[in-house]
């Protein structure tokens, strides 16, 4: 049986039970320190990636945004691009479909010009032979005349024979007395 305690005892024994619940409050503290800290370690981790990984998006997402307002401005132009083709391509149609009516026009004047240009020639070539026609009924005159002149000459030339014939059988008289002449 236990002895009975004096108060000192008592007191003693009261801190010695004491000291054991404050040794295993400090021991179960330690190990919920030792846990807190594990889990704090755990939660900087944590936190360290969701701030790498928080970097890394925004990061990504800046890239992005920058990727995305470059293919705006890109996507922009090309569209300024096409609208410029399409307003040139418009512009050529038009102009093809002018140049198409210009060549009916060309062709329609053509076709009335090959007739005039036709008669141009012929009116050329009736132009060309009249002036032969005339310089020919010139030679013709020309010609006539020198036959008219050829004609003359000859009747007078055959003047001179018949009259050279006559006197063939006749007397020569060299002083001509009027006699002869008469014969």
């Amino acid at each position: 049986m236990p002895v009975p305690c004096t108060g000192t005892e008592k007191q003693l024994e009261d801190l010695s039970k004491r000291i054991e619940q404050v040794s295993e409050e400090n021991q179960n503290l330690r190990q919920q320190l030792t846990q807190l800290q594990e889990e704090y370690r755990v939660a900087q981790d944590n936190r360290d990636y969701v701030r790498e990984n928080y970097q890394e998006k925004v990061k990504e997402l800046k890239s992005k945004t920058l990727l995305t307002t470059v293919l705006r401005e890109k996507l922009y132009f090309e569209e300024m691009d096409i609208k410029q083709l399409q307003d040139d391509l418009a512009a050529a149609v038009r102009g093809n479909d002018i140049l198409k009516c210009e060549v009916e026009n060309v062709l329609d004047a053509l076709s009335c010009a090959t007739p005039k240009l036709k008669y141009l020639k012929l009116q050329e070539e009736v132009k060309s032979y009249t002036e032969m026609n005339m310089l020919l009924n010139y030679e013709i005159n020309m010609l006539k005349k020198k036959v008219d002149t050829l004609d003359e000459d000859i009747l007078m030339k055959e003047g001179q024979i018949t009259i050279l014939k006559d006197w063939i059988g006749k007397p020569f008289d060299l002083l001509a007395s009027p006699d002869s002449l008469l014969e």
